[in-house]
């Protein structure tokens, strides 16, 4: 008896031990998953001081304008004041980094991929951590461990995943040219930057008396509307996400047996109601930067105004100080709050879209544009600019709930029809007309307004790339019976 107990402990041991070894290495992966997994609460802390810092720069760019009136009668003979052209110095370091930092990416990631990486990260048979040699390689993925990947999937699943993945896929190269003039904007807008100490030297001397010049403390007006925005926003998405979700999203991402559209459901609950906020704020906003805009003399018929855009142009530099109404930097700061509000929340909070690098351009052009319109009161300019895209953006949001809902596709094509008619008229004819009027009539060309003309090409550009997706995305739904967002979000598959 006491040897055959001692045999079955013998085998029961042995049969644990496989058992064993597979808990211990299930917990091994639990405590790495453990101690790599975000602390939402901490993001939050995290986010919130980024807000503060952010608010803390604004603070500091407000007091730019009085900080040196009484300091600088104590400045010795030929100290030099610093100046915001400065920063100049900037584009110089600017490239040599860029260069350097790709030259090592390129050159050096092969050198310590071979002879400094753990094996680990080297077998392809292990292939998620074979991705992540890939990855701290600092390299493309390798294609022969994409297929070993893709041969584990079920068919059905591949089918699936492969109509969808064709129109939202991600191109590298578009990204690239995105990324490319992103730059661009960002030097552009340093350049913009380092002549505002100098751009109103000589203009404002020919300054009707009373005439209030911009200043970078009317910016304190954006704090106003910021904290109000971004309650507002959270508010929706805390309230009325439930309603989008059960009233309004299509049954497809409600169904638990579908794992991947039932995770897709849970991002649009947020989603839904983040484009019906979207809906209301510019609903609002273009019914008040109606009111506050409709009488100027600027503001065309094809808006509902009252004036012509010829009126913009007259003798240099007397034409840039025309005539306000009396919220007209509310209703242009309300528009900056909102634009950083939105630039943020792309950042930090929304899911990754697969216009998500357009975007970053997109919002860039449009911070620049408002901020340095403003700054140099080119607002006449800006306000037609930000009035047309509010207006035209009500249609874009409308469209992104109704294609994710179960209506018929009379009622989806519909909105699609009347956004490519708004997208047409408002953001290719007529913001195309504005640019072209202000390249053929003024008189002013110099580095600043050059500037604000090249970004608001930019931007019709994106409007051009933008209708372009529309139409082909038409087409297919035409060829799948599908409808796809122009910024669908990039789905996360399941190992």
């Amino acid at each position: 008896q006491a040897a055959t107990k001692d045999s079955d402990k013998e085998n029961t041991d042995l049969n644990s031990s496989p058992t064993n070894t597979q808990e211990a290495k299930n917990e091994e992966e639990k405590e790495a998953e453990d101690v790599n997994k975000e602390n939402p609460w901490v993001n939050r802390v995290l986010l919130f001081l980024t807000v503060f810092c952010y608010l803390g720069t604004l603070l500091l760019l407000i007091g730019y304008d009085t900080f040196w009136e009484d300091r600088i009668l104590f400045r010795p003979e030929g100290y030099q004041i610093p100046q915001i052209k400065d920063f100049l110095l900037i584009l110089v370091s600017f490239p040599p980094i860029i260069c350097m930092k790709m030259l090592f990416e390129r050159y050096v990631s092969g050198f310590m991929y071979n002879n400094v990486l753990a094996k680990k990260y080297k077998d392809p048979q292990d292939i998620d951590n074979f991705k992540m040699g890939q990855i701290y390689k600092h390299s493309p993925l390798n294609k022969q461990a994409e297929a070993e990947k893709t041969e584990t999937t079920q068919e059905d699943t591949k089918a699936q995943s492969k109509e969808t993945e064709d129109i939202n896929k991600e191109n590298p190269w578009t990204n690239r040219i995105f990324m490319f003039f992103t730059a661009v904007c960002y030097i552009g807008t340093l350049i913009l930057v380092i002549g505002y100490d100098t751009f109103w030297e000589e203009r404002i001397l020919h300054k009707p008396e009373g005439y209030q010049i911009p200043k970078i403390s009317d910016f304190l007006l954006a704090l106003v509307s910021f904290p109000v925005i971004i309650c507002t926003k959270m508010l929706f998405e805390r309230y009325v996400s439930g309603f989008m979700y059960n009233n309004v999203l299509a049954k497809k991402y409600k169904d638990p047996q579908d794992i991947d559209n039932f995770k897709m459901g849970q991002i649009y609950k947020k989603k839904l109601a983040n484009n019906l906020f979207k809906i209301f704020f510019y609903s609002v906003t273009s019914v008040i930067g109606h009111f506050v805009l409709r009488d100027l003399t600027f503001f065309p018929a094809e808006l509902l105004g009252n004036g012509n855009m010829m009126n913009i142009f007259g003798k240099v530099p007397e034409y840039l100080f025309f005539e306000k109404s009396e919220y007209f930097n509310v209703y242009y700061m309300t528009g900056l709050s909102f634009t950083i509000t939105d630039m943020i929340w792309l950042l930090f909070i929304y899911e990754h879209q697969s216009d998500f690098y357009l975007m970053i351009l997109h919002h860039s052009v449009t911070i620049s544009l408002i901020v340095f319109s403003y700054i140099f009161n080119y607002s006449q300019i800006g306000a037609i600019v930000l009035y047309l895209h509010d207006f035209t953006d009500i249609f874009v949001y409308i469209t992104r709930i109704a294609i994710n809902t179960d209506r018929g596709d009379a009622f989806k094509l519909s909105t699609v029809v009347a956004l490519l008619i708004a997208f047409i008229f408002y953001r290719i004819y007529l913001f195309g007309k504005l640019i072209y009027l202000v390249g053929m009539n003024t008189n002013d060309w110099q580095r600043y307004f050059t500037t604000l003309w090249v970004f608001k090409i930019i931007l019709l550009s994106m409007h051009v790339y933008w209708i372009i997706q529309i139409v082909f995305r038409f087409l297919w739904y035409l060829k799948k019976d599908t409808m796809e967002d122009v910024g669908a979000v990039k789905k996360k598959k399941n190992k």
